[in-house]
C-alpha cells in the first residue's frame, strides 16, 4: 500500500514539472480575465472635505468616507501621502467597525491595514476613519490616497476604486498673527516635557482640549492625562483627570486631544496636561492651566426639550485587548458587570474581543471586568468617561451620566497580559514561511517575489513533541493526543514569527519538538530541547514547508493530489474552497491567489511528508 502510494505522489510531481510551464501561462490568461471581469465589484473612496482654507498652527479633521454599497466590507487596505512642510498628521481614528491590524510610517507616508473583526456589517455610506491633521507651514498641503486594497465578504478579487472617488485632499494655508509657546525640554531629572496647547473648536456646548508631551526616553509608555474644571482657583495638580492617552514607547513627542462634549453654555472652563513614564517610579510633570469660554446661547434661542432617545438612554461599550494592544483573542474566559450605581442593577456579557450594553437607563454607572485566570490588567482606559478609572487593580471604571444630560455614550478599554507560571515550562519559538520574505528559486532571504508585509500578523502554531528517542509523548503536556497550541506575531524585523508557548503539564526533561502553521507540513526543529519548571527555552529557528492546505483524512501532513486539488479550486473560486481554505492557499499571504503560491506548492511536493514523532 505505501509503495501504491509512493507511485502516485511520485506521478503527481511528474505532472506538475512536465506541466508547470503551461499551467503558469493558463492561470496569467484566466488572471487577465479575471481582472477585467472584476471591474464591475468597486467601491468609492473620498477625502472630505477635499479642499479647506486653514491657519498656520490649526487644526482640523479630514474624514475618510467609503461608499461599499450593499457589499459588507472585510478588509481595507491603503497609503497616504501627504506634504509634510504643511501638514503634520496629528492622529488616525478608525470608524464604522473597522479596527488597525498593522500600521507604518515614513517621512510623508503612512500605511495602514484596517480589519473587520466584529460581527456587525460595514456596509453603505460610512466615514472610515478620521485624520486630525495641523498646518505647519503657509503654501498648500495635500494628501493622498494610493495603493488602495479592499476586499468584501463573498468577493474574493480586489475591489476596483471608482472613477468618481476623491483621492487627493487640498488645504491652503494662510499665516496666522499668533505666537507658539516654547516647549521645555525634557532633562535626566524630569524625562517627560509637556505643554498645554490652546482650546480649539469651541461651541456652546464642546471644545478640543490638546497638549504635547515630549521625553526622552521613547523606550518606555508615558501616561498623558487632560483634565478640566470650572474652578479657577485650582492648579494643575489638583484638576481631576478626563481623559487619559498612552502614548506607545518609540514615540519622542506627541500631541493629544480630545473632544470634550456636555459643556454648558457661556462658561468658562481651567484645564491642563500632565504625563509621567509609565514605569511607577518617575514623576508627574505638569503643564500651565489654560482657560477658555465656551460660547454663550442667543437670547432668542427657544429651550431645547430633552427627547426621549438619545438623553434618556446611554449606550456603554468597549474591546478586551492583549499586551500588544490587539483584540484579544486568547481562549480563555473574559467577563464585563456593569452596575447601575442607583438601582444596584447588574448587567453581565461574555461578549469578546468587542462587548456593549445598550439603551441603558441615564444613571451612573461602574463597569468591572471580571478575574481572568492567568492574566492581569495591564491598563484600563475610558476615552469618553466623565471620571477616570479609579485603578481598583485597574478592573473597576466609574462613568457619570447623570451630571452630562448630553453624554450617552461611554468607550472603555481593557489590556491584559499575561502572568507567567512559575510552575510552567515555556519554549520560545520562532519559523520562516517559503515566500514570506524568503527567495523561494533560494530557500534564503532575497528580493525575487518576497512578500515582507503579510496580511496575517498572527499565527496559530501547532506543536507535538518527541522524547529523546523519538516517542510521541505530546499527551503528557496536553492530557491527550491533541497537539500543544500557541499564538505567534509576525517580526518584520526578521521576516519571521515569534512567540513563547507554554507546554502545559508537561516534565521537566530533553525533548524533539515538531511545529506547524495551518497550511504547513510538520517540521523537526533542530537538535534537542531541555524543558524546565519556570524557565523559558529556546527552540531553533524554523524553515517550515508550506502547501498542506487539505486536512481531511490521510491527507493531513502529507502532500497529495487532494492538496494539489483544493489549491485549483481556490484560485478558480469553485464552491468547494471556503474562505478558511483560501486562506491556506494563499501560501504567501499577499491576498492573491497566483503562480508564486504555486511554486510554493511545487516545493512541497519535493518534501512529500512531514516530520513527526512515532507513536
Amino acid at each position: 500500500m505505501k509503495y501504491l502510494k509512493d507511485k502516485i505522489v511520485i506521478a503527481i510531481i511528474a505532472i506538475l514539472l512536465i506541466g508547470l510551464p503551461v499551467l503558469i501561462w493558463q492561470i496569467n490568461q484566466n488572471q487577465d480575465v479575471r481582472q477585467r471581469a472584476s471591474t464591475s465589484e468597486s467601491i468609492k473612496v473620498m477625502i472630505d472635505p477635499a479642499t479647506a482654507v486653514m491657519q498656520v498652527g490649526a487644526e482640523r479633521e479630514v474624514n475618510i468616507v467609503l461608499d461599499a454599497g450593499t457589499k459588507n466590507i472585510g478588509s481595507f487596505e491603503f497609503e497616504m501621502d501627504y506634504t509634510t512642510a504643511q501638514l503634520e498628521i496629528l492622529g488616525f481614528e478608525t470608524k464604522s467597525g473597522l479596527n488597525i491590524i498593522n500600521e507604518t510610517s515614513a517621512n510623508g507616508n503612512k500605511k495602514y491595514t484596517l480589519a473587520n473583526i466584529a460581527s456587525t456589517p460595514v456596509a453603505g455610506v460610512n466615514t472610515l476613519a478620521t485624520l486630525r491633521i495641523k498646518a505647519n507651514a503657509v503654501g498648500t498641503g495635500t494628501i493622498t490616497l494610493k495603493n488602495i486594497k479592499s476586499t468584501a465578504t463573498g468577493i474574493y478579487d480586489i475591489l476596483q476604486i471608482e472613477s468618481g472617488s476623491v483621492l487627493i485632499g487640498t488645504y491652503t494655508i494662510q499665516s496666522s498673527t499668533s505666537t507658539p509657546t516654547t516647549t521645555s525640554i525634557p532633562s535626566t531629572q524630569n524625562p517627560v516635557a509637556v505643554q498645554t496647547l490652546a482650546a480649539t473648536e469651541i461651541t456652546a456646548t464642546s471644545a478640543r482640549l490638546s497638549g504635547l508631551i515630549t521625553t526622552n526616553q521613547p523606550s518606555a509608555d508615558i501616561n498623558a492625562q487632560i483634565g478640566y474644571t470650572t474652578n479657577s482657583a485650582l492648579g494643575c495638580n489638583n484638576i481631576n483627570s478626563n481623559y487619559l492617552k498612552v502614548v506607545k514607547k518609540t514615540t519622542t513627542s506627541e500631541t493629544v486631544s480630545y473632544n470634550r462634549t456636555g459643556l454648558a453654555p457661556g462658561t468658562t472652563y481651567y484645564y491642563c496636561i500632565r504625563g509621567t513614564v509609565n514605569d511607577s517610579i518617575s514623576p508627574t510633570i505638569y503643564g500651565q492651566v489654560l482657560s477658555f469660554t465656551t460660547l454663550a446661547l442667543p437670547s432668542n434661542t427657544p429651550t431645547v426639550t430633552t427627547s426621549p432617545s438619545p438623553s434618556s438612554t446611554v449606550r456603554i461599550s468597549g474591546m478586551h485587548a492583549n499586551s500588544l494592544g490587539a483584540p484579544f483573542s486568547d481562549n480563555v474566559a473574559v467577563g464585563i458587570q456593569i452596575t447601575n450605581l442607583s438601582t444596584n442593577q447588574t448587567q453581565t456579557t461574555t461578549a469578546k474581543p468587542n462587548w456593549s450594553f445598550n439603551d441603558l437607563p441615564r444613571a451612573n454607572y461602574r463597569v468591572t471586568v471580571s478575574p481572568v485566570s492567568g492574566y492581569t490588567i495591564k491598563s484600563s482606559i475610558c476615552n469618553d468617561c466623565n471620571f477616570h478609572p479609579d485603578y481598583n487593580n485597574g478592573t473597576s471604571v466609574d462613568i457619570d451620566f447623570v451630571n452630562n444630560p448630553n453624554y450617552s455614550f461611554a468607550n472603555v478599554y481593557f489590556q491584559y497580559t499575561q502572568i507567567p507560571n512559575p510552575n510552567a515550562a515555556f519554549i520560545n519559538v520562532s519559523v520562516s514561511l517559503p515566500g514570506i520574505a524568503t527567495n523561494i528559486a533560494t530557500a534564503g532571504q532575497g528580493t525575487l517575489y518576497n512578500n515582507t508585509d503579510p496580511i496575517r500578523k498572527l499565527r496559530s502554531v501547532e506543536i507535538l513533541i518527541g522524547d529523546s528517542n523519538g516517542g510521541n509523548v505530546t499527551g503528557q503536556a496536553t492530557g491527550n493526543s491533541s497537539p500543544v497550541t500557541g499564538n505567534l506575531s509576525y517580526d518584520a524585523s526578521t521576516y519571521t514569527y515569534k512567540g513563547n508557548v507554554d507546554l502545559q503539564n508537561l516534565p521537566n526533561g530533553i525533548y524533539q519538538i515538531y511545529l506547524r502553521l495551518d497550511n504547513t507540513l510538520y517540521k523537526r526543529a533542530a537538535g534537542f530541547v531541555t524543558v524546565t519548571k519556570g524557565q523559558t527555552a529556546n527552540v531553533p529557528l524554523t524553515a517550515l514547508i508550506s502547501g498542506d492546505i487539505d486536512k481531511s483524512g490521510t491527507s493531513d501532513n502529507d502532500m497529495t493530489l487532494d492538496d494539489y486539488t483544493l489549491f485549483m479550486a481556490c484560485y478558480r473560486e469553485m464552491a468547494i474552497c471556503t474562505p478558511e481554505a483560501k486562506l491556506r492557499a494563499d501560501l504567501d499571504d499577499n491576498g492573491t491567489i497566483d503562480t508564486i503560491d504555486l511554486n510554493i506548492m511545487q516545493r512541497g511536493f519535493a518534501i512529500r511528508e512531514g516530520d513527526s514523532p512515532f507513536n
